[in-house]
């Protein structure tokens, strides 16, 4: 892809609404563009005077955000000059290499050389707070939002993958998410919340389903009798409170009330968790399938939906 810029080694990279492809070369100390029209045949340098670039982000505007890892500041080529003008947005870093930006503006920083994420917010006439979030990482080296503001960290010096959830500036509230990683290096989040880790020791990609809705399989069932009880937990991922509009179950299914924690109306705070109790009560004999629909506010959508799907065999009926 591209051409008319050689390339050294490419270390970071971001998409804009258009297609047009934005890179960090550290070895080349560039930042550059390969363009969507024309069929990305074209490669343009960006700003110049970068000395080991190593993440880039774009806002809404297509201003890219630069993380320098020699000069360890973060800065800013503004769309406005045809990315011609540099300004240093924040220093004082010790080997930044991860970028991320909220819905807000607000940017977050990994610090590998100490090991630290930053969150800066700016006012109008530039940086307002440079906030330390989080702790006990060792060597980190790259983040992801969600749409709720918690942040996922590649915590590459201790093998892990980490959480740190909206509001939390401390260790003690940081969450090890998954195990048996080795020296990750990348993060990615999906619109439903899912992880996705580079786990570079390992060579190889892994999904951590923190979103995504199980499926449950029952056994064999005599029809007008009930099922072994199987049990959900339903996790607030977010950093708003959970309500739940609508609970649906389908024919041949049903909740126990007894073991349901999760009720229409009922709030669940940011990081709590409801139950949901499920049984299969087969009406007739044969292969039946059904689900439990949850309709709620989950990561500030309104109406969001979640769908668990179930399946059983009814037997024993004439």
């Amino acid at each position: 892809m591209g051409g008319g810029l050689d390339y050294g080694s490419i270390d970071g990279i971001a998409v804009d609404g258009r297609g047009n492809v934005f890179f960090a070369d550290p070895l080349l100390n560039a930042v550059g563009e390969i363009q969507a029209a024309g069929g990305y045949s074209k490669v343009y340098g960006l700003g110049k005077g970068f000395e080991l670039p190593s993440a880039v982000w774009l806002d809404g505007s297509a201003n890219v955000y630069v993380t320098d890892s020699y000069f360890s500041d973060v800065s800013e080529i503004t769309a406005a000059s045809g990315y011609s003008t540099v300004a240093t947005l924040a220093s004082n870093f010790n080997e930044p290499t991860g970028l991320a930006m909220d819905v807000y503006g607000g940017l977050y920083v990994v610090d590998y050389g100490d090991s630290a994420v930053y969150q800066l917010q700016f006012a109008e006439f530039g940086l307002c707070c440079k906030k330390k979030l989080g702790g006990g990482f060792k060597n980190p080296d790259g983040l992801a939002l969600d749409a709720g503001g918690n942040v996922f960290v590649a915590d590459t010096g201790n093998s892990a993958v980490k959480e740190i959830p909206s509001g939390c500036v401390s260790a003690g509230c940081v969450r090890t998410l998954g195990s048996g990683f080795a020296k990750p290096r990348g993060v990615a989040v999906d619109g439903s919340g899912n992880v996705f880790v580079a786990d570079t020791g390992n060579n190889r990609i892994v999904k951590l389903d923190l979103a995504d809705a199980p499926s449950l399989s029952f056994a064999s069932t005599r029809v007008g009798t009930a099922s072994a009880e199987q049990k959900v937990t339903v996790q607030n991922i977010g950093n708003q409170p959970l309500i739940y509009k609508s609970i649906g179950v389908s024919s041949n299914f049903a909740l126990v009330s007894a073991d349901t924690t999760c009720a229409v109306g009922k709030s669940v705070p940011a990081g709590g968790n409801c139950i949901l109790g499920i049984q299969f009560v087969p009406k007739k004999n044969g292969a039946l399938s059904g689900s439990v629909t949850l309709t709620d506010n989950a990561l500030n959508t309104n109406p969001a939906s979640q769908v668990i799907p179930l399946d059983g065999t009814g037997t024993g009926s004439n």
